[in-house]
């Protein structure tokens, strides 16, 4: 046998294969994995989901590092890891100046996720399968959205049917916004494979999967996540260099789900509030079968598309005609626009003001939202944030800190916990330097739009990234994860796309050590806060059972594992209050507020475990903290 075949054997035969199938594997499914594994745990909005997330992705990274005898990262992985880095480093550095340590140490574990999951997908992900990368994450997002859709769909037969709070989608994610976002960037990976797949079946299955993704995303009836789409599609089609191609495969597809959409905006069963079950699944029904039947054309219409470009070349001349076309129809509209909405300075001023303004009511028909411009109260998250920036405008007021600033300077007595806008929320909470760590981490997949742009996926995935970018600014996208973790693994599949061909070194011995050196104390400290959010989450879960006994011995468990925080007293004192012991009690919210003395309910329930002369001087604190405190005030009218 000549060295010249063994070569050969060595690089194409069955164990190469199997190595190529792995690759392209692991990637997908870890994709998928954490998508919907986030999104049916309510979106991992709450810390006890955060844990065993973080440590399956850092198991992954040291596993690799302990397999792997080459790694491919380059400089952008190298330098989007180091700006996530240090981003997670100054969140926990700020419990340095933040009037809380509880905060700031739940904001650090949702960025120790961020870095574990962007770390393990670059080291699991090589330069020639980000498309399977894609392909997972868009079947994670295609399978979040139709459980959602189902429960408008088929109400009668998924979930649990709310004829008032569930009629914008929300489920399993838990925040109409969050789905919204996710399935705006799953609209645009799937045109991106329907019109750039590799093979026909997989465009045909991308076009089928919009019949999913569109509904879901109307029937949100979430104007942020429009607006990304528009932002994002448009980002998509100037950066494709064949955005001919593109536009046209859009052309094919939209029709189906443009009719679908039309058919479930004239059933006000579908769309108006108030409906009883059985007339919202009968008219679900109806919209299901038409959705079948439709997806099934828009899936043939795709496959004729690509046998066409298979048997007819467009000529220079016909795409310039095309090109043209687009463009004056582009042209017209805007021209309409300009005449109905008046001057561009007029427009402005209308809109500007339109946002300042509440959102008008519907009368339950909740499609009428759509046509709003009203920011619905984020004029004054913003300038609130603002407000907190220009107190402190070196370093900011620590991690997770803009909720206590909002009830201290809100013009209303509406409650919120983020400023509905990431970079703003973070330059008031992290300071300028928090800010620009940030941008860099996130601006890192934007800077590899040059090498990555002839990717024939690059154009779509840059549109999806660049939507989660601006809805970030409009919305709480950061705290959902499973739309975090959509946005970081496009990001993650520009960069890796960019990769040159045979970069990455080998690694060391020295370099090994290095790496686990970090990563298995990340774990041990994710461990030891997931058992902390665990507790915590099973006395509050006990508590509203009524089982208080069991909330104690809980919260008494949390205080061990997270000795920083106040929550553990907080619900200890509450089980305490509610078993009669108010001695005890009153021990215990005042431990909490020796670990956070700026929280407003920690007095408040201070208070109402007291009597006397201790009561008002716990309402009064709670009300310095707490200006506009509905509660507040009721009881200290009680008291006379």
């Amino acid at each position: 046998m000549s060295a010249a075949f063994r070569t050969h054997l060595l690089e194409h035969g069955p164990a190469e294969r199997v190595v190529d199938v792995w690759s392209r594997t692991v990637p997908a499914l870890v994709a998928f994995a954490a998508v919907v594994g986030m999104a049916s745990a309510n979106g991992g909005y709450f810390p006890t989901e955060w844990g065993w997330a973080a440590i399956g992705f850092l198991l992954i990274a040291a596993s690799s590092m302990l397999v792997l005898d080459r790694i491919a990262l380059g400089r952008l992985e190298w330098t989007m890891l180091a700006g996530l880095g240090a981003f997670t480093l100054w969140v926990a550095v700020s419990i340095s100046w933040s009037p809380s340590f509880a905060q700031p140490i739940l904001e650090t574990e949702r960025a120790v996720l961020y870095l574990a999951a962007s770390l393990a997908v670059f080291l699991i992900t090589p330069r020639r399968s980000p498309n399977s990368l894609l392909a997972g994450l868009l079947t994670g997002i295609v399978t979040v959205s139709g459980y959602a859709l189902a429960t408008r769909l088929a109400p009668d037969r998924v979930g649990t049917y709310s004829p008032v709070e569930g009629y914008q989608l929300s489920e399993p994610v838990g925040y109409w916004n969050a789905l919204g976002i996710l399935a705006s960037m799953g609209v645009l990976l799937a045109v991106g494979f329907a019109a750039h797949g590799r093979r026909v079946m997989t465009r045909s299955l991308a076009a089928g999967s919009l019949l999913i993704l569109v509904p879901t995303l109307y029937f949100t009836f979430s104007r942020g996540a429009l607006l990304a789409l528009a932002v994002g599609g448009a980002a998509a089609f100037v950066l494709d260099p064949s955005r001919l191609k593109l536009a046209f495969a859009a052309l094919v597809v939209a029709p189906a789900p443009a009719l679908v959409i039309w058919l479930g905006s004239r059933s006000e069963a579908l769309t108006e509030q108030g409906r009883p079950l059985s007339e919202a699944a009968r008219h679900g029904h109806r919209l299901g079968l038409a959705l079948l039947g439709l997806g099934l054309l828009s899936m043939g219409a795709i496959y004729g598309l690509a046998r066409a470009e298979r048997r007819v070349a467009i000529g220079r001349r016909t795409q310039i005609a095309c090109a043209a076309a687009l463009l004056a129809l582009a042209l017209a509209a805007a021209g309409v626009i300009a005449a109905r909405a008046g001057s561009p300075l007029s427009l402005v001023g209308r809109q500007y003001d339109a946002f300042r303004a509440p959102i008008q009511p519907t009368e339950g028909d909740l499609s009428g939202r759509l046509f709003s411009v009203s920011g619905n109260g984020r004029a004054d998250y913003w300038r609130v944030a603002w407000g907190e920036y220009t107190a402190h405008p070196w370093l900011g007021s620590g991690a997770g800190s803009f909720e206590r600033y909002w009830v201290l300077r809100r013009p209303t007595a509406f409650y919120a916990r983020d400023a509905h806008n990431l970079y703003l929320e973070t330059l008031a909470e992290l300071g300028p330097v928090g800010l620009l760590l940030l941008v860099t981490a996130l601006a890192i997949p934007l800077a590899a739009l040059p090498r990555a742009r002839h990717w024939p996926l690059g154009a779509a995935t840059a549109g999806a990234y660049v939507a989660f970018l601006l809805h970030a600014s409009l919305d709480w996208d950061w705290e959902v994860i499973c739309v975090t973790l959509a946005a970081l693994f496009c990001g993650a599949a520009l960069v890796i796309r960019a990769r040159s061909e045979g970069s990455g070194h080998s690694i060391s011995h020295g370099l090994r050590i290095g790496v686990l050196a970090v990563l298995l104390p990340l774990v041990g400290f994710t461990f030891v806060a997931h058992a902390g959010n665990s507790s915590l989450a099973a006395s509050v879960d006990a508590a509203s059972h009524g089982n208080y006994a069991r909330a104690e011995a809980e919260a008494r468990k949390a205080t061990r594992w997270a000795p920083w925080s106040f929550e553990p007293w907080q619900r200890l004192g509450e089980a305490q209050v509610a078993q009669g012991d108010l001695h005890a009690a009153r021990a215990s919210f005042r431990q909490a507020i020796e670990r956070d003395h700026g929280n407003w309910g920690l007095w408040y329930e201070l208070a109402l475990a007291s009597e006397g002369d201790a009561r008002r001087d716990a309402l009064e604190r709670a009300a310095r903290l707490n200006p506009l405190g509905e509660e507040i005030a009721a009881l200290r009218k009680s008291e006379g």
